[in-house]
């Protein structure tokens, strides 16, 4: 996740530098060795999270903890923050003058039951009594966060130009809706626009085989 984050920075933007911290020392050292071939930058591995945070444009947390990585301590003026899930302290959504988020949630039916127990949720399916066993909880979709009193932007609107991002240098901005507008609300985004652009060039070469719609429908009942 670290790699694919720091490739996609580079892809839009003249990155330069980079630091890095990871728990396990051999873990940053390689990931910064492997970073300055592949991008030609300069890559530093950091002892802390605060070291490699400071004077920083871009603040990423590409972890698989379930605790928070990120606190307000680090944050400065004019840094853009991502996170991969939950890595944002509580205490961080207060600076935050504009995110990226009140989208739909991707908890698009109602009351579904699904199990959050490990920090990712899960649709539970079953019977009822299969259900109660599980005791997975029943969630409406997410709501706004209430430590996030800043602007609130969808995507797809600052993507075409209809909401602004940053409206001065100094602002401090996030790219991650989770837990502000609707949980996840621009999660897996990266997949549908990549996998739609390769399915049109896909078409347009005449590569692949169309599969019937008949095979996808059935006129019984199982």
């Amino acid at each position: 996740m670290a790699r694919s984050h720091l490739m996609a920075f580079a892809a839009v933007r003249k990155i330069k530098k980079v630091k890095v911290f990871s728990p396990n020392r051999d873990h940053r050292v390689t990931y910064a060795r492997e970073m300055e071939q592949a991008l030609d930058i300069e890559a530093t591995p950091c002892n802390s999270p605060e070291e490699a945070a400071k004077d920083v444009d871009i603040l990423a947390t590409c972890t698989n903890a379930q605790e928070s990585t990120a606190h307000a301590r680090m944050l400065e003026p004019g840094m853009h923050l991502t996170q991969v899930s939950r890595e944002f302290a509580p205490d961080v959504y207060p600076k935050l003058d504009v995110c990226i988020g009140g989208g739909p949630s991707s908890q698009v039916v109602e009351g579904a039951r699904i199990d959050d127990a490990q920090g990712f949720p899960t649709y539970l399916a079953g019977s009822v009594a299969a259900l109660e066993r599980a005791k997975g909880p029943a969630r409406p979709r997410a709501s706004k966060n209430k430590n996030f009193h800043g602007r609130l932007v969808s995507l797809a609107h600052l993507i075409t130009g209809e909401t602004p991002g940053r409206l001065t240098d100094r602002e401090i901005s996030a790219s991650s809706g989770v837990k502000v507008g609707g949980e996840d609300s621009v999660k897996g985004l990266q997949f549908v626009t990549v996998g739609s652009l390769v399915y049109d060039r896909a078409r347009a070469a005449g590569l692949g085989r169309e599969l019937p719609t008949d095979w996808f429908l059935q006129d019984i009942r199982d």
